[in-house]
């Protein structure tokens, strides 16, 4: 079905961006399907946007890599799609603006216009509260739904927009902090070495692993990894054995 089949939707020489509507699922772990992307040998970014059905990859321009990039979009692993809970809202930089715009707007507001806006504000915090009490027990959403509700009630719109306000900061900059911790965890993952330097004819070049052949020199410089098995032919190495 085309629904469920990834299309092309631009393409420029090292960029690919695809349409996949299965993006929508709840199951979804964009994290391990951005990491598995960029383990691909040649591709240098992937990036998932769910809310938009959409993928871009980034890779070196090289056809043999944009053919790889399309035979993996027909075999992405299911564990892509095994995510316990679905993935929580992303808060933009746009949202954190828009609250703390409306926070500090608040006590200049018209009485009559306190209440709709600080209500607006609060629903969401009050909504995953109760999701969070019915599902999972006392937790820290339940407090702030209580924090958030109890200013309501109190007819404290000032205090109840400023405290939706720090919640959406908080949220912004804990996705912040995954993101980063997710891009370095990519790293690992991803090919430590990105060619190999094989002296053949009295000239040295780089190469694709695939391209090596038994026999081939392969030139390590100090501090890089060994890119392929063989012998040392000359110079010194560390070898480190796991515990």
């Amino acid at each position: 079905m085309a629904a469920s089949t990834p299309q092309v939707v631009h393409e420029t020489p090292n960029r690919l961006r695809f349409r996949w509507r299965r993006l929508l699922s709840p199951d979804l772990a964009p994290d391990y399907l951005e990491a598995w992307f960029e383990g691909l040998p040649g591709v240098t970014s992937a990036r998932v946007n769910p809310r938009a059905c959409s993928m871009v990859l980034e890779y070196n321009g090289i056809k043999r890599v944009r053919d790889q990039i399309f035979k993996a979009m027909r075999a992405v692993p299911e564990n892509a799609f095994c995510r316990a809970e679905p993935a929580p809202p992303r808060r933009r930089l746009m949202d954190v603006a828009v609250h703390g715009g409306l926070a500090g707007a608040m006590p200049f507001l018209p009485p009559q216009a306190q209440l709709p806006v600080a209500a607006a504000m609060g629903a969401p915090a009050i909504l995953q509260g109760a999701e969070t009490l019915f599902r999972e027990g006392l937790k820290v959403r339940v407090l702030d739904m209580a924090t958030v509700g109890f200013s309501l009630l109190r007819g404290d719109y000032v205090a109840a927009s400023s405290i939706s306000a720090m919640i959406v900061v908080g949220e912004y900059l804990r996705q912040a902090t995954e993101d980063r911790s997710n891009g370095l965890l990519k790293s690992l993952m991803a090919a430590p070495v990105g060619a190999v330097w094989v002296e053949r004819d009295g000239e040295e070049r780089a190469m694709e692993y695939d391209e090596v052949r038994p026999g081939d020199l392969v030139h390590v410089g100090a501090g890089e990894l060994i890119s392929v098995d063989g012998e040392v032919f000359d110079g010194e190495a560390w070898w480190i054995e796991a515990p």
